[in-house]
């Protein structure tokens, strides 16, 4: 069945070394760096703290394939992958930080020998397992696929075997998963074998395991062992992940102290070998295809979680040596718009920073320099849409620093949804922010999103408080706000380019939160109803003519909020006394939620607002919504 697996082209690339991030200067120096996909589908070279990264590949590669499984050369200067998507599955080799693509493989033409696990097994070869598209069956077993020249065949004695690992010592060794569907049972089985292949021994290295992971001296294997949870009638409930390590062979297996959890993906080892990386997902993060990094050494010692942005946790590929050299810029940082990008970051106080601009995400080629001040620098010579990097260098006496390389895409925050009135848009007392496109290029997802509350009586602003994204993850949904009546808020909006740099913020407001009708104090011939329509649930109404209903409020506009229709009247509006208005609720057509009367605009402080019904035509019915005041 392997030969259905076809071997491509093969084109000469040059190969660019991995950039070595730069390392904080409080950061352990022996913490190694991650390569991770991010959420987007990118390829980021990250440090364990989050705060350097270096992109290696882009969400879409220049064939226009996405990438998955994707697995980092041994001598760290290509990415091997398999394409994503609705087309049939191919092997894609591609030099990190850009270059051409080589298609290695691909499914044949009836979706026979369709690659789903993949592995280097040296410099120039690679491993794949293949299976039938649409087959309910596992993996058939293992191909050999060579580079140069392109070769593909199968790996003799594999048998119906997948997730292989490789041995970084002896290339010829290798151990894969054998499915628990098989009459002799499912384990981690060493390969090439005559016959059938004979499970490793060991209890922990039998059943539901996957991913196994050689050390990088080849004498230790790292796999994921599945564990069903089972309530007190022995019924399975659930199933636990846990992280298993033991000898080449799986001789003294032992579980590392890594929570359990329903996910655990894609162990890595460190580069020393002296801790295994995987990561953990919860039924949120499922939803949101995010997770948590956990560090676990093997000595047994207390797994440690890794504070990793969100966004950068998609998969993990590899952890690679952090070896940053000479003075190093730390804390840099990225404001974008779409027609300026600022710039800023920390280095020794000794040092001189140098920024220059390339084209592309990839900062290669010849830059243009920028002006810098002090330890920021402002960039307003973009093109909206652009993509750029900024290459941030530090010297101290003729010495340069590994630079800090900065991939960024020219683009606006976006258009925040007016809302003239939190009353229509938040019947039950919760304000959901909204946004739509810009009409001009923007940020095609929100970032961030925070909102304030205006103090009535000298319009300050109160502290930003954050407003938490939505389970499912989509960064431009926000949870619902819960909005105090009579308040008015702010909202600051920052966009994110396709990199995840913030846009510089867009403030809109002020946001009215209006008092609710129950805050009137009515004179008798006043009722108040239940209403689901109602802001906060409730209208106070009357159908009768000369009666009074007044509020106390401190601000320099209010209005009324109310209902309209055929069979309504009006009102005579008093401010401090004064009459200054009369706010019509009579109209032809039924509706809720409308602003009745608004005032010119009033001196700021406390005032009292009256109302008192009249008749339209033999009509006096009159109903409050609520009182809008502006702060």
């Amino acid at each position: 069945m392997m030969r259905r697996l076809l071997a491509g082209a093969l084109a000469a690339t040059t190969l660019l070394p991995l950039c070595a991030p730069v390392a904080a200067a409080d950061e352990a120096p022996t913490l190694e760096d991650l390569v991770v996909t991010s959420v987007g589908g990118e390829v980021w070279q990250v440090s364990a703290d989050g705060s350097r990264r270096t992109l290696l590949a882009s969400a879409v590669d220049p064939t226009g394939a996405t990438r998955r499984a994707v697995e980092l050369s041994p001598d760290r200067t290509r990415l091997a992958y398999l394409t994503a998507g609705d087309a049939l599955a191919e092997v894609h080799v591609q030099g990190v930080r850009g270059g051409p693509v080589s298609i290695v493989a691909r499914t044949d033409a009836d979706g026979r020998g369709a690659p789903s696990d993949l592995t280097w097994s040296g410099p120039s070869s690679l491993l794949a397992a293949t299976e039938d598209v649409g087959a309910d069956s596992a993996p058939d077993a293992i191909t050999v696929l060579g580079l140069a020249p392109p070769s593909a065949a199968p790996l003799v004695g594999s048998g119906p075997t997948g997730q292989p690992t490789v041995d970084p010592r002896d290339p010829a060794h290798v151990v894969a998963v054998r499915p628990t569907w098989l009459d002799s049972g499912g384990g981690l089985v060493p390969l090439p074998a005559s016959g059938s292949p004979a499970l490793l021994s060991d209890p922990l290295a039998t059943g539901a395991v996957r991913q196994p992971a050689f050390s990088p001296d080849g004498s230790r294997l790292a796999w994921l062992r599945s564990v069903e949870q089972r309530d007190a009638a022995g019924k399975v409930t659930s199933s636990l992940s846990e992280l298993v390590v033991g000898g080449a062979d799986g001789a003294g297996a032992h579980v590392l102290p890594v929570p359990p959890a329903p996910d655990l993906e894609a162990p890595v080892w460190a580069p020393d070998g002296s801790a295994v990386l995987v990561e953990s997902r919860d039924s949120g993060q499922q939803v949101q295809r995010t997770g948590t990094v956990w560090r676990a050494p093997v000595d047994g010692a207390a797994a440690v979680a890794l504070a990793l942005p969100a966004r950068l946790t998609g998969s993990l590929v590899a952890a690679v040596p952090s070896a940053p050299t000479g003075p190093q810029v730390t804390g840099a940082g990225v404001s974008t718009s779409s027609g300026r990008i600022s710039l800023s970051w920390n280095a020794p106080a000794d040092a001189t920073v140098t920024v220059a601009r390339t084209d592309g995400p990839f900062g290669t080629g010849a830059g243009t320099p920028v002006a810098v001040s002090g330890s920021s620098a402002t960039d307003a010579s973009v093109q909206p849409g652009g993509t750029y990097t900024y290459v941030l260098t530090a010297t101290v006496s003729g010495v340069a620093g590994t630079p800090v390389l900065l991939p960024v895409q020219a683009v606006d925050a976006p258009v925040d949804v007016s809302l003239r009135d939190l009353g229509a848009q938040a019947p039950d007392g919760q304000f959901r922010p909204q946004y739509v496109s810009c009409t001009v290029l923007c940020a095609s997802d929100v970032g961030t999103l925070d909102y304030a509350v205006l103090d009535p009586r000298t319009r300050r602003r109160g502290p930003w408080t954050a407003v938490a994204g939505t389970p499912d993850g989509r960064w431009s949904t926000f949870e619902p706000v819960v909005v105090t009546p009579g308040h008015a808020y702010v909202v600051r909006a920052r966009g994110a380019d396709e990199f995840g740099n913030l846009t510089l913020p867009r403030t809109s407001g002020p946001y009215l939160a209006p008092l609710d009708d129950r805050a009137l104090r009515v004179s008798r011939g006043w009722s108040r109803l239940r209403a689901s329509h109602a802001w906060r649930g409730t209208l106070t109404t009357t159908s009768s003519v000369g009666r009074a209903a007044s509020v106390a409020f401190t601000g320099t506009r209010v209005s009324v909020l109310g209902s309209r229709g055929p069979r309504s009247g009006a009102a005579v509006v008093l401010v401090d006394g004064k009459q200054v208005g009369r706010a019509v609720a009579h109209a032809a057509y039924s509706s809720t939620g409308e602003e009745l009367w608004t005032s010119r605009t009033l001196r700021r402080g406390r005032h009292v607002l009256t109302l008192r019904t009249t008749a339209v035509g033999r009509y006096a019915a009159f109903a409050v919504d609520g009182i809008t005041v502006t702060p």
